[in-house]
């Protein structure tokens, strides 16, 4: 019995992580779409782009 509830918590807690992630990654990238077009103003490049989203998330 010990080992079918270690496996029902293992695959709950995949499942619940693999969740996190996508939304993370589904939250990152529209936050990173909205950031394009600020892009081409003085000082802002791409890699600011980037680290200004990662750093919101």
């Amino acid at each position: 019995m010990r080992t079918v509830r270690r496996l029902v918590y293992r695959e709950v807690l995949m499942a619940v992580g693999f969740t996190t992630l996508a939304f993370l990654a589904l939250m990152f990238f529209f936050d990173f779409v909205d950031q394009l077009g600020r892009i081409g103003r003085p000082g802002y490049t791409l890699s600011a782009a980037l680290l200004s989203t990662a750093l919101e998330c």
